[in-house]
């Protein structure tokens, strides 16, 4: 399965766990492959628009991507769900999309089920997306995005917790069949939480808050393409 955000491309999709929050569909699919935080944007935009293309644009006190970045946009203390906004970001967002420097990747993560696997790890179920992001004066400006909803497998090893398997619900024909397999007796909880769009903007926009402050970004909301800014304080 594969689903990601392209340059200026529409696409309308059902259910909205699975939408790309107003950003272009790009080639993207997670390198398990077995494709955020869910959803619609906090700008209550359809479930899919265009965007547009990361540009290089002049901007004070934009730290480099790669080295400089505190905090992915969780601010808990549940060591296995921060693997998954590690995880979302460094395997999904920056490997899979175009990125650079001064481009910013924010996981949306929203939980349905946790379980704990036989081998003392966790098996998580929810919707996953990753927004990768530009700084544009004070906004935070959609660039490409995804959502994989599906099932992830986090491990603890040696070195802390880290997701070592995820199955995502396949797109296309398959995509009903694929989200019922992998979410089992979960799966209508999968469907009403896809289809709350207050949940999933409310959490897009905390998210993206938390990031902000714990990155000292000078940024104060966020924009997808062709839509109004939405203040994140």
């Amino acid at each position: 399965m594969r689903k990601s955000i392209a340059i200026l491309l529409s696409v309308l999709l059902v259910l909205s766990c699975f939408a790309l929050s107003a950003c272009g569909k790009d080639e993207a699919a997670p390198a398990s492959e077995t494709a955020a935080a869910s959803t619609a944007p906090a700008s209550a935009s359809p479930t899919d628009t265009a965007s547009a293309a990361p540009t290089a644009t002049a901007t004070a006190a934009v730290p480099a991507a790669s080295t400089e970045i505190k905090s992915y946009g969780y601010d808990g203390q549940e060591e296995w769900e921060a693997a998954i906004y590690r995880y979302l970001v460094e395997e999904i967002g920056q490997k899979q999309f175009e990125t650079g420097e001064g481009i910013y990747t924010v996981p949306v993560v929203q939980i349905i089920d946790l379980t704990e696997a036989e081998n003392g790890g966790s098996n998580v179920w929810g919707c996953f997306e990753v927004y990768n992001y530009k700084i544009e004066g004070e906004t935070l400006s959609c660039v490409s995005g995804g959502s994989f909803p599906g099932k992830m497998h986090v491990a603890k090893t040696a070195n802390g917790s880290v997701v070592d398997d995820f199955a995502v619900v396949e797109d296309g024909a398959n995509y009903d069949s694929s989200a019922k397999e992998i979410f089992g007796d979960r799966y209508e909880s999968f469907v009403q939480e896809s289809s709350d769009e207050n949940a999933r903007n409310a959490a897009r926009k905390q998210i993206l808050a938390n990031y902000v402050k714990a990155n000292g970004l000078k940024v104060t909301q966020y924009q997808d393409y062709g839509w109004d800014p939405v203040k994140l304080f």
